[in-house]
């Protein structure tokens, strides 16, 4: 693969692997990329570093357990989409 500035080091936010392809580009012009992983297959823009504040999954954790559904809590906490808050009811049914 013929890379630039430093592609190489590019890694799947989810997974954590290195096989991706580009997969277009956001409405601000960034770079989105495709996992490759079979298993995962996420889209992601390389350095968007968005991640969950810790006191939010927390919350968010809490009221899954009570039975709240995901769009209620999508709804009344701001700074997770609904699309996190089903995976992370995922992972708690996994565990």
């Amino acid at each position: 693969m013929g890379e630039l500035n430093g592609e190489q080091n590019i890694k799947c936010p989810s997974c954590g692997g290195d096989r991706r392809e580009r997969y277009g580009k956001t409405k601000a012009g960034l770079q989105k990329y495709r996992c490759l992983n079979q298993k995962c297959r996420r889209q992601f823009v390389a350095g968007s570093a968005h991640r969950i504040d810790p006191k939010v999954k927390e919350i968010v954790i809490g009221l899954l357990r009570q039975n709240i559904p995901p769009a209620t809590i999508a709804k009344s906490v701001s700074g997770i989409s609904l699309r996190r808050i089903r995976e992370l009811r995922q992972e708690l049914t996994v565990l």
